[in-house]
């Protein structure tokens, strides 16, 4: 025994550092934790990046993919898929001519999901370049007649395609680490690309999150471009209904964050918005003014994605799709969404359009002399930056009334619906919603 408190302090000392007589028990590798970060990306109505892009008509949702990492380190498996839009494919591959529906019977699901992903994503697959409008024959005419057509065919399928690319992404994520590591989704899209990009988060939020109880997967950022819901529709839908097979309601705990953006200058009847309460914020605009898509100074060339342009459209420029471009990249990133920032093009000077687009665009109340200059400022503005849906002007055509400078717009307001949020019947392939 220690006689004093130091002697003590000594022993204790020493048998601190003594070794045990028996070694220490094996431990199991600690599971990695890496973590899954994916994108989905649904393209605008009948917008393909493939045919766009080389003619500088890309949209936003196309120019945030092409900034979205996609690469795996020591602490992520980051990747990222971008769906043609709806309408974007030769209508004639609609032809039952073209089906091989033998084929499509003993085709598994896993089978036909991974041809559409490759056929869509691959633009040389089929034996040649991209083309405006790709035609699918033979063994991928099944893709050409669920994935293209006219008038909103393939809605339901795009959305079966990228759940099972997502649940894939997963099921391997768990299998190579661990289910208990976090697992998030981004997703994007405008116009009916967005109509999608929503219905897609509940598949996300009520299917592989609640339904198949796969742990920690969860929607991070819902980044939308004016949504239109009318699928395939000629023109508005009564009551605010959106197309079968789609889920427009949404609340805030289907996604970490969301933004919505959507165009002032928008009044095509076929163009309905549906509304995100809470989420959205208008610009300045018509739909592809803020969704992208358009050429700078549109109609240099004649016409576009194959249809001539009206007179009025000629010589617009398509910098106003750079605001809300540059916006939706800064809520991604405030949201941990990891991407580089978009190239804007030279001689896009967004300070000054924003401040322009406030005050010539309505983005704010502006007194003036209606027998000074602003109205024809504002007049050479509008025609300069916003395209046709939002320039049929009460001054062009009713010059006898001097007060009629005072009206922004001879059209009626926009059609604005909200929707109420549904539950999901079944799983893809095969689900509905009520």
């Amino acid at each position: 025994m220690a006689e004093t408190p130091r002697d003590q302090a000594a022993l204790n000392d020493a048998r601190s550092q003594v070794m045990p007589d028996d070694t220490p028990s094996d431990t199991g590798a600690c599971p990695v934790m890496k973590r899954l970060r994916i994108g989905v990306f649904f393209d605008g109505t009948n917008n393909n990046r493939y045919r766009d892009e080389p003619r500088g008509r890309e949209t936003n949702v196309v120019r945030l993919w092409k900034v979205y990492h996609k690469r795996e380190d020591i602490e992520a498996v980051r990747d990222k898929m971008y769906l043609i839009g709806v309408g974007a494919i030769e209508t004639a591959a609609e032809d039952r001519s073209l089906y091989d529906e033998e084929r499509n019977r003993q085709a598994t699901g896993e089978e036909r999901v991974q041809r559409g992903v490759d056929v869509m994503n691959t633009p040389t697959m089929g034996g040649g370049p991209a083309l405006d409008f790709r035609v699918f024959t033979g063994e991928d005419a099944w893709l050409g007649r669920t994935l293209g057509g006219a008038a909103g065919l393939g809605a339901q399928e795009r959305l079966n395609i990228a759940y099972e690319w997502v649940k894939s992404q997963v099921v391997a994520h768990n299998a190579a680490y661990t289910t208990e590591s976090e697992k998030v989704v981004d997703i994007y899209g405008f116009s009916r690309g967005a109509a999608l990009a929503r219905t897609f988060a509940n598949l996300v939020k009520q299917g592989l999150a609640e339904a198949e109880q796969f742990l920690n997967v969860r929607v991070r950022f819902l980044g939308i471009f004016d949504t239109v819901g009318s699928v395939g529709v000629p023109g508005s839908l009564p009551g605010g209904s959106s197309n079968p097979g789609q889920n427009l309601g949404l609340d805030s705990g289907d996604f970490d964050a969301c933004s919505h953006f959507t165009a002032r200058h928008e009044f095509r009847a076929n163009f309905p918005l549906s509304m995100l309460p809470g989420f959205d914020r208008e610009y300045t605009g018509a739909h592809s003014d803020v969704g992208g898509g358009y050429g700078d100074d549109a109609g240099n060339g004649q016409t576009r994605n194959g249809i001539a342009l009206d007179d009025s459209e000629r010589g617009v420029r398509n910098h106003l799709a750079f605001i809300t471009l540059i916006d939706m990249y800064q809520e991604s990133v405030n949201r941990n969404v990891e991407m580089d920032r978009p190239p804007v093009p030279g001689g896009v000077d967004l300070a000054r359009l924003r401040k322009e687009a406030d005050e010539y665009g309505g983005g704010v109340a502006v007194m003036y002399d209606p027998n000074g200059s602003f109205p024809a400022q504002r007049r050479a503005w509008m025609s300069s930056y916003v395209h046709t849906s939002g320039r049929d002007w009460v001054w062009g055509t009713n010059w006898a009334n001097p007060n009629a400078v005072r009206y922004e717009d001879s059209r009626p307001a926009r059609e604005k619906y909200t929707h109420r949020k549904l539950q999901l019947v079944g799983l893809p392939p095969n689900f509905s919603w009520q």
